[in-house]
């Protein structure tokens, strides 16, 4: 079990951390307030993973430690990032390769839609994509833009039907690992 307490002095003596991985913990914070606990000239993340966290992340807090670590390959969020907060951090680093996405349940205009997909568009680098904690119909469609790069897609707690599911294998082309 990592405790909140625990995250501040491990963040703040451990600058050169590249890879923080909560999976398979117990992390006691409801309020999200340990992503806010990383000092601002931090800036070594390759690698964060907090996808099977159950509880709220403060998003701005999220937000700044994502711009500030400019390598940022691999990202797996929890479901409650949702689809807003996703096309903000994307926006934010296109340069991802690997996406845990979050949920795509939250009701978006035809605009916003649009500007998710142009987002996802913009991420020439993305060919892992898992997460789909929450999919509500019409949204998968919004990472049709890369499934030419997708290598990998992990559907497995996503509850997609079968039309969606056709039509988002139809985009990935290179798709080598379906589950």
């Amino acid at each position: 079990t990592i405790m909140t307490n625990l995250i501040l002095p491990f963040s703040c003596f451990y600058s050169s951390l590249t890879h923080l991985e909560l999976t398979e913990n117990t992390l006691h914070s409801k309020s999200g307030a340990w992503i806010s606990a990383f000092p601002p000239g931090f800036t070594s993340l390759v690698s964060l993973d907090f996808e099977d966290l159950e509880h709220e992340v403060d998003f701005h807090a999220l937000e700044s430690l994502i711009t500030r670590c400019t390598g940022l390959k691999t990202l797996k969020l929890n479901r409650s990032v949702t689809i807003g907060h996703l096309r903000h951090i994307l926006s934010k680093n296109p340069n991802l390769s690997v996406l845990g996405t979050g949920s795509f349940s939250p009701s978006m205009s035809r605009e916003e839609f649009l500007d998710a997909c142009n987002v996802f568009r913009g991420c020439k680098k993305l060919h892992t994509l898992s997460g789909f904690w929450v999919v509500a119909p019409g949204y998968l469609s919004v990472i049709n833009p890369i499934g030419a790069n997708l290598v990998a897609v992990n559907l497995s707690y996503s509850p997609i039907c079968d039309g969606e599911l056709a039509d988002l294998v139809s985009q990935c082309h290179h798709i080598c690992k379906l589950w």
